[in-house]
């Protein structure tokens, strides 16, 4: 991770406050619960659901594992929230130098603070159910073909390297009548670059402009998306969502001609893939 972008972590403190993303990830959940619901074919608790780059704090698995069979979050890291800061340093460390490992290692203990109650209170759950979530290489899926009822992501498939391989893990392990919903943060959009917030407000679409540069994301297009989908589902729909900072636009259209306003004015992708 670039200094610049720490610097901008440092500045932008407050939107790392654990009670705040609690709040974000339970208003995330509750959008993902509503878009699965019509497309349910059985009660939710009858199904297993995966829950693909689960994060750190994992609020996904945490949510669904109430209200499903089975709920299984995994991720790339090899430490979560659950196994505490020496084993998220040590994780860091296998990856990183010393100040970002120590940087990285701060902030989530941070973003962490007052997380679980938060998220708990706005859930109205108060178990203490264990969480199954676990680590994977980033393509192969270490379950049988056909576990899962429901395969979701959200704002992970930009980050995915070799997308072919990953959506054909998706298929092998998503049951015949399944569902793979999935929430792509749309790398043309103004946040698209995932810098933080006061540098995007810097330099709007920076990331499109030659301002700063994230190598960390493959910068696929929707329809690139939807065409890996179409592979092995049979059928599969995709729309843009969540207008963001429309009204800048203008100002930025000279260095951004390019690109399309769909794909310069949404947050977000979302792609839905059935048998």
């Amino acid at each position: 991770m670039s200094l610049q972008k720490y610097v901008g972590y440092l500045r932008d403190l407050e939107s790392h406050k654990g009670q705040r993303i609690a709040e974000e990830n339970y208003k995330s959940f509750r959008f993902e619960l509503q878009e699965l619901r019509p497309y349910l074919k059985k009660p939710l608790d009858q199904m297993d659901v995966l829950v693909l780059g689960c994060g750190y704090r994992y609020p996904d698995v945490e949510l669904f594992t109430p209200l499903t069979n089975r709920t299984v979050g995994i991720d790339i890291i090899r430490a979560f929230r659950k196994d505490g800061l020496q084993a998220t340093y040590r994780d860091i460390r296998s990856r990183e130098s010393f100040i970002p490992s120590v940087l990285k290692t701060l902030l989530s203990a941070y973003e962490s603070h007052g997380y679980i109650a938060k998220l708990r209170e706005l859930s109205r759950t108060n178990t203490e159910q264990k969480m199954e979530v676990c680590s994977y290489d980033g393509v192969n899926l270490p379950f049988p073909p056909g576990s899962f009822d429901i395969v979701i992501s959200n704002s992970v498939l930009e980050h995915v390297m070799d997308l072919q391989a990953v959506v054909s893990e998706i298929s092998r392990v998503t049951k015949t009548d399944g569902l793979s919903y999935h929430i792509w943060h749309n790398y043309y959009s103004y946040s698209g670059g995932h810098a933080p917030p006061s540098l995007c407000c810097k330099h709007p679409w920076g990331h499109l402009r030659g301002k700063y540069d994230m190598p960390f994301l493959n910068r696929a297009r929707a329809e690139t998306v939807e065409s890996l989908f179409e592979q092995y589902f049979g059928n599969v729909s995709w729309r843009y969502d969540l207008p963001e900072k429309v009204e800048l636009l203008p100002t930025y259209m000279a260095d951004l001609k390019q690109y399309s306003l769909d794909q310069l004015a949404h947050k977000s992708c979302i792609i839905i893939a059935q048998d």
